[in-house]
This record gives C-alpha cells, sequence and structure tokens, in this order.
C-alpha cells in the first residue's frame, strides 16, 4: 500500500502546476498481474513529506500480484509533524492464493503513535488485538501467540 500511495501522491503532485499544501488524490493504476489498486482522498504534505498529513481510501479490485489476489478497501489516516506520527488503518482486505485452501479475509483496526521515544500500537488484525508495551523499547506484538510478527514477518 505504501508504494502505491506514493504513486498517487506523486502523480497528484506532477500534476500541480502551483506550490504543493494541499492535494485532491484521485489516482488508479494496475497490479503487476492484472486487476487494479485505487486511492483517493486528501493529502496535505510539503516536498520532504516530514510534515504531512492525509486521509486516503485504497480499493483492491482483483489486484493480482505474485502472491495472490487482493479485493477490498482500507481507509489509511496520518499524521507527521517532523518529530512524532499518528496513524489509523481500518477497512478489510480479502486474499486468494494459489492453492485450493489459500484465501482469508482480515479486518484491520490499528492505530499507532511514533514519539521520538516510544512506539504505541492498538487495535486489531485479522481478529487479533495488536498492542504495544509504550515503554522505551517500542516493541509491538501480538496480543495472542502467532506465527506472525508486528512486522509483518512470518515463521512457516
Amino acid at each position: 500500500m505504501r508504494v502505491a500511495q506514493q504513486q498517487a501522491v506523486d502523480a497528484a503532485r506532477n500534476s500541480s502546476v502551483v506550490p504543493i499544501i494541499n492535494l485532491d488524490v484521485d489516482w488508479s493504476g494496475p497490479c503487476a498481474l492484472g486487476g487494479t489498486v485505487a486511492i483517493r482522498g486528501a493529502y496535505d504534505g510539503d516536498s520532504s513529506d516530514a510534515r504531512a498529513s492525509f486521509d486516503l481510501q485504497t480499493r483492491f479490485d482483483a489486484c493480482q500480484e505474485a502472491e495472490g489476489v487482493l479485493d477490498g478497501s482500507v481507509r489509511w489516516r496520518s499524521r507527521a509533524n517532523g518529530t512524532t506520527f499518528n496513524a489509523t488503518m481500518d477497512g478489510t482486505i480479502e486474499w486468494r492464493g494459489q492453492g485450493a485452501h489459500d484465501a482469508m479475509s482480515c479486518g484491520i483496526d490499528v492505530e499507532i503513535w511514533l514519539t521520538p521515544v516510544d512506539l504505541y500500537v492498538e487495535g486489531s488484525v485479522c481478529g487479533s488485538p495488536v498492542v504495544s508495551d509504550g515503554e522505551g523499547g517500542g516493541e509491538c506484538e501480538l496480543a495472542y501467540p502467532s506465527d506472525c510478527e508486528c512486522d509483518g514477518s512470518c515463521e512457516e
């Protein structure tokens, strides 16, 4: 999603003839192996993105990549001011892989705060609560035992 978000913002910036302050984002592009990803919403930021905020709706329509096909949508809101960062993501994604049993639907409802000294995370991903300790280490972990880590890596 980050790559698609950056492409959408770049496209909006490149179509503007005035300095970037507020952008309306309305972008759609092809996925690697078929289908589309579309991003619509608002973006406000400087050219460095160190101070930026956005409210974007991302929609996957039969978006096929090597790992499988994505459908669904996620609303992604974020604000960065140079030293702190806050983001929320909520929506539902459906994934279908190559195998007969490779499919899942996953709800996302997460809020993230990053300060110069800590990372705070709370919410749920795929029905599992996600929490952080918020005490210096900023370590994030799924509240229930799982094969997946908060950075998205999973053990085989």
